[in-house]
């Protein structure tokens, strides 16, 4: 795979290159900054800049679009910022399997915010969801491969359990998720 240095605008926060591929790469805000990386090839940066993703600070809940990947590392390093947001409040939420377009509407109402219940699918994949567990018995990366969450709407912390299960089911009539997505109730 080569890159041009035109695909490499996606990454221009994090990268400096001249033509003998001379990258600088360092993190934002939340680790130390190393000297630089020297890559012979492209795809030796791109290897490096995957295995060691920066986690981009939180701009809004609007804005939160994440893979498998980029949810699950938010989680294993475990980012303040990430988490402080997530664990402030509660919402509905939908995951959608790019493989088939089907999409899971779920919601959370507990102590630990939308965190809490995310952290869930991080550790599992499917988050104890038995409409989505299937999917992954038959492959276990399933998730990795092709699951994207994103945020609808918030809610309060302390919400009742049933306002915010009111909340997720006008979603899934929204969104046809009964008859046509991976939601059964």
């Amino acid at each position: 795979m080569e890159m041009k240095k035109e695909e490499l605008n996606k990454f221009k926060t994090y990268v400096t290159y001249d033509e003998g591929y001379r990258i600088v790469y360092y993190y934002e805000k939340y680790h130390e900054a190393p000297e630089g990386l020297y890559a012979k090839k492209i795809e030796d940066f791109m290897t490096f800049f995957c295995e060691n993703d920066v986690v981009p600070e939180f701009k809004s809940f609007d804005d939160v679009v994440l893979d498998y990947n980029q949810r699950k590392r938010r989680f294993e390093t475990n980012n303040a910022e990430w988490k402080s947001k997530l664990e402030s409040c509660n919402g509905i939420y939908l995951i959608l399997d790019k493989k088939c377009g089907k999409q899971y509407v779920g919601s959370t109402y507990n102590r630990d915010g939308i965190w809490g219940r995310w952290k869930q699918y991080a550790e599992t994949g499917h988050g104890g969801d038995k409409d989505l567990k299937p999917l992954l018995a038959d492959d276990s990366n399933y998730a990795a491969k092709y699951f994207q969450w994103c945020i609808l709407e918030t809610l309060p912390l302390k919400i009742l359990d049933e306002h915010a299960i009111d909340r997720e089911s006008l979603y899934k009539r929204k969104f046809g998720t009964r008859e046509f997505g991976y939601n059964n109730n």
